[in-house]
This record gives structure tokens, sequence and C-alpha cells, in this order.
């Protein structure tokens, strides 16, 4: 995997978005209080639950091909809309990553 120019392919933010997804909103929400020793199976069905969302980010990589997320966001919604989905996006993503860095969630 090479990142050429500080940018990545719509595959790896595609992967990442699913990998950070699946990890964080299931498993973290659900393994310290359901599933404790049974985490595998935790992980299953993080899979299958993300399947769908899975299925979309393909068809919009296909259908908008060599264009990111959040520009693709702003072809579909408009560029003040679809700013402000983005920027919804990204905070998603920030509060995950916060409630893991300081264990909560």
């Amino acid at each position: 995997m090479k990142i050429e120019n500080g940018q990545i392919s719509s595959s790896q933010l595609f992967f990442m978005v699913t990998a950070l997804i699946q990890s964080s909103a299931v498993i973290g929400a659900f393994s310290a209080s359901i599933s404790k020793q049974d985490s595998w199976l935790a992980v299953i069905v993080a899979t299958v639950i993300s399947l769908p969302a899975l299925l979309i980010y393909l068809s919009l990589m296909r259908r908008f091909p060599g264009k990111n997320l959040m520009e693709i966001l702003e072809l579909i919604y408009g560029t003040f809309l679809g700013k402000a989905v983005s920027l919804l996006y990204i905070l998603f993503f920030f509060q995950i990553s916060f409630e893991k860095l300081t264990g909560h969630g």
C-alpha cells in the first residue's frame, strides 16, 4: 500500500471507514457489557450489520470514480448541505475516537 502525495485512494478510505465503524461502534459498545468472553461473536455480528454500509460505499465509488466521499456528498446534496453532512460525518469519527481514548462509551 503506497500513499502518493499525501492522498489515499477511495478503496483505502472505504476500508478505514468500515474498519472504524465496525470496531468502534459495535465491539466498543457491546463488548464489555454483553459479549464478555464471546467477543468473537460481536465481530461476526458487526460484519453482518456493516454490510449494507459497505454496499452503499461500493456503489458510490463505482458511480463517482476518482472522487472521495466528501466530494461525492457535495455532488449529491449540493455545496452547503454536502459540507454539512461531511462535517457531521467527520465529527462522528472524532466522537468515537475521543470515547475510545478516554474510556467512555
